[in-house]
C-alpha cells in the first residue's frame, strides 16, 4: 500500500522547466522538433531575444525606481 502511495505521489510531482525551453514546452504546438528546426525556430528565437532584452534592462529599471526618479521610490 505504501509503495502504491509513493508511486502515485511521484507521478504528481512537477519538474521546473528551464527558461531556454519553456516557450517550446508551453507555447508551441509540435510535440517535438528536429534539431535543425529547433535551432532556427522563429518562435523560440523571438522569446530568447525578449528574455535577453529584459535581462539587459533589468538593473536600470531597479535604479530608476517608480516613475524613473532614480530614488527607488522613496519620497
Amino acid at each position: 500500500m505504501i509503495r502504491n502511495l509513493w508511486r502515485w505521489l511521484q507521478g504528481q510531482m512537477v519538474q521546473d522547466v528551464p527558461d531556454s525551453i519553456a516557450v517550446c514546452e508551453f507555447d508551441c504546438r509540435p510535440a517535438s522538433c528536429r534539431r535543425g528546426e529547433w535551432e532556427r525556430c522563429e518562435h523560440r528565437l523571438r522569446d530568447a531575444a525578449a528574455r535577453l532584452r529584459h535581462r539587459m534592462t533589468w538593473p536600470a529599471r531597479l535604479e530608476s525606481g517608480p516613475g524613473g526618479r532614480g530614488d527607488r521610490g522613496r519620497a
